[in-house]
């Protein structure tokens, strides 16, 4: 009876050892997908930081031309022109971005 009880305790040491390597293989998995999940965050957080920065400048930008708009420079039916070419060139990016889908067709 002992000798089919080490047996026993053989075979279940051997399941357990197999179950531990599974959820082993599982939970590095896990590990890799967080990591890669905090380095994309990182990368977006850096990336709202940037277009924020920038959107900042554009609107200084088109606050300096206003001004010129306003004072009656030559540069303002250009200025006009450029704005539009600008808002237009946007909307079409942002269409082109948008998902599949969404405006309905």
């Amino acid at each position: 009876m002992m000798a089919e009880k080490i047996v026993f305790s053989n075979m279940e040491r051997r399941v357990d050892d197999a179950r531990l390597t599974r959820i082993e293989v599982k939970l590095d998995g896990l590990m890799e997908a967080m990591q890669t999940l905090a380095r994309v965050e990182e990368r977006i957080g850096s990336q709202n930081e940037q277009l924020a920065r920038l959107q900042a400048r554009v609107d200084s930008l088109i606050d300096e031309k206003i001004a010129d708009l306003a004072s009656g420079t030559k540069e303002g039916r250009h200025f006009k022109e450029r704005i539009f070419w600008v808002i237009a060139t946007v909307a079409l990016t942002s269409l082109n971005l948008l998902p599949d889908g969404v405006l309905g067709s």
